[in-house]
């Protein structure tokens, strides 16, 4: 009972309460190792390096992903773990090409799509990381037909693309179906704040804007989700500009927990947001195929 209780609970606390959500699984995952037991360990480090994303405990991911990938495991615990781990490459810039081609041949023997779902999201972050913003939005949303609870993190992810390619519609499109998914949490609910900040921005309602930027800052600091919080600066920079001085009172944090986490494409997206080379930036990201990030 204990490991199923567990493995619920982290999954839940991923779009709502990450930092709690995280102490479960590592505890967890503790459990998993004194009783031998490889499912409930590989359950563990799913959801607690979901959590561990958005806490910026990306040190720890990376390490317990690495170890876990280095033994032995089922073809289907290697394509999610494989998967969580190029997700965390690619937001520091390093290559995941390599991971994400050793899990195609697995994937031909799965028939169960849920773990092209995994690759889908980790594709998705890739396409982030590489600013080639309609691949996000292709991936995010394959991720969620092929899974269905993947709507969580998969149309806020869609969303934040739209916003940084400026287009309201699309933004709006991503935050009517998250709405419709019905999933609520602290978290989750940020994200649907932070999206009506960007969309109320891309439709010259500032002030309505930095009212709800201002109040998602808040909550993110509260929750302790700096990863939240260092993209959220990277959103009011693209949709203010870097003249607004909302921009100003939080671009110093976010560079310093970008840095921290080494996620340096978005330190270069950050900069050249303050630079004004953003749309230079866009419009040289080359449409690839999503299926790889790289």
């Amino acid at each position: 009972m204990e490991p199923r209780a567990r493995t619920i609970l982290t999954f839940l606390q991923v779009v709502d309460d990450p930092a709690s959500g995280l102490a479960l699984a590592r505890a967890g995952l503790e459990n998993a190792r004194r009783l031998g037991s490889r499912l409930y360990a590989v359950s563990m480090i799913g959801n607690g390096v979901d959590c561990a994303f958005r806490t910026g405990d990306w040190d720890w991911a990376i390490a317990t992903l690495r170890e876990w990938l280095d033994g032995s495991l089922e073809d289907n615990a290697r394509i999610e773990l494989a998967s969580d781990l190029a997700r965390f490459l690619a937001c520091r810039g390093e290559d995941a090409a390599r991971l994400l081609a050793e899990i195609e041949p697995l994937l031909a023997r799965i028939s169960d799509r849920q773990y092209e779902a995994y690759r889908s999201m980790s594709a998705a972050w890739g396409a982030l990381a590489d600013g080639r913003l309609d691949n996000v939005e292709e991936a995010a949303r394959r991720a969620t037909q092929e899974l269905s609870v993947f709507d969580a993190v998969g149309y806020p992810l869609a969303a934040r693309a739209a916003i940084w390619a400026r287009d309201a519609g699309r933004a709006r499109g991503a935050l009517a179906d998250l709405d419709r998914s019905a999933r609520r949490g602290t978290a989750i609910d940020c994200d649907r704040i932070v999206i009506r900040a960007g969309i109320a921005a891309l439709e010259g309602r500032s002030g309505d804007a930095i009212g709800l930027y201002r109040d998602a800052m808040r909550r993110w600091r509260a929750a302790g989700l700096v990863w939240d919080e260092a993209l959220c600066a990277i959103d009011m920079a693209t949709v203010l500009g870097p003249a607004e001085p909302e921009v100003g009172a939080v671009v110093d944090g976010a560079r310093e927990i970008l840095e921290r986490l080494g996620a340096t494409p978005f330190v270069t997206r950050l900069d050249d947001l303050l630079a004004g080379g953003m749309d230079r930036r866009t419009s040289a990201s080359p449409r690839v195929p999503t299926a790889t990030p790289h």
